[in-house]
């Protein structure tokens, strides 16, 4: 299923759902909000990304190494969201690039 989402004045998207969780078709009064979901989805990536870096920087620092961590994050229409468990199915996919120098 589709959901368009306006996300400014100037911008409407399709966010994509399965028919599961806040999406499912059933005879509840629930109203999906697709721009709630993928705000949330977007904040849960940044805190995602910046507590994955803190604890590997001092890790990779120690052994002069730098890392790329590729992880997807889902989203369902109440705002719920979860790190896939496929890095390449999700609604945002996200590369995190942690440099032993920065």
């Amino acid at each position: 299923m589709f959901y368009p989402t306006q996300l400014d004045e100037k911008t409407m998207l399709y966010l994509e759902t399965e028919t599961s969780g806040a999406f499912a078709k059933s005879d509840l009064e629930v109203r999906p909000d697709p721009l709630k979901a993928l705000t949330n989805a977007v904040e849960a990536a940044k805190t995602f990304s910046r507590h994955v870096a803190k604890e590997l920087k001092p890790v990779l620092r120690e052994h002069g190494m730098d890392a790329e961590i590729t992880f997807a994050v889902k989203c369902d229409g109440h705002g719920s969201v979860m790190i896939a468990m496929d890095k390449d199915k999700g609604q945002l996919t996200c590369k995190l690039s942690i440099r032993q120098g920065g």
